[in-house]
């Protein structure tokens, strides 16, 4: 309860909810790329895939 107590007061009123938005968006694309690569046996990419 601390933790979101302190995150909340650290952040303006809805900012927080975008940073982790975004985030959550990276840490899925990277899992997306990765998934293609071991099937198409690709080198990881580095480059986020907009075509996805």
């Amino acid at each position: 309860m601390e933790f979101a107590e302190a995150l909340l007061a650290n952040y303006p009123q809805g900012q927080w909810i975008s940073r982790e938005r975004e985030r959550l968006t990276n840490a899925i694309n990277r899992a997306i790329n990765r998934a293609i690569d071991r099937v198409t046996g690709d080198k990881p990419v580095t480059k986020q895939r907009t075509d996805i």
